[in-house]
């Protein structure tokens, strides 16, 4: 088993890289700068009429503040608990769950990476040119043949 020994990288990377740059930096930019655009948009809304692109650009703000807080808050609430109890003595059984809920954590904090992908599939414009670019993609398979040289420019063995 491969683990860091030196405590004050683990400490560096526990308090600030796991649970500042990872989990709470995101939640609070993407929720204030989510809030000001809706806001914006809602205020945009009150002098005229919303065009569908306003209208889906509100809807894929909401759905990826809601992403990052859904997926970001568990890991977010572990790593503050992991950080608390960090000198606690532990028994196996209790080290055990612990573990089980870190793997859990862990896995479900790659949850915003992958609902992008889904926000955007939200917009109709998107699931559109994703689909055209699809369709090149199958469409243009073809089978790369590669033809002998059988003419030598200028070289003697």
């Amino acid at each position: 088993m491969c683990i860091g020994t030196n405590t004050i990288y683990a400490q560096y990377r526990t308090y600030f890289t796991a649970l500042c740059i990872n989990t709470i930096i995101p939640i609070i930019v993407l929720s204030i700068f989510g809030f000001l655009t809706v806001r914006h948009m809602k205020t945009i809304a009150v002098t005229r009429t919303l065009s569908s692109l306003t209208r889906q650009t509100i809807s894929m703000a909401l759905f990826q503040i809601v992403a990052v807080l859904v997926f970001n808050g568990p890991n977010a609430a572990w790593l503050i608990y992991s950080a608390v109890t960090t000198n606690v003595v532990k028994d196996t059984y209790r080290r055990a769950v612990e573990q089980l809920i870190a793997s859990f954590a862990a896995t479900y904090s790659y949850g915003p990476y992958a609902s992008s992908f889904y926000c955007y599939c939200l917009s109709k414009r998107f699931r559109n040119q994703l689909m055209v670019s699809v369709r090149e993609v199958v469409g243009s398979i073809r089978t790369n043949q590669v033809f002998p040289n059988t003419h030598r420019s200028g070289t003697r063995t």
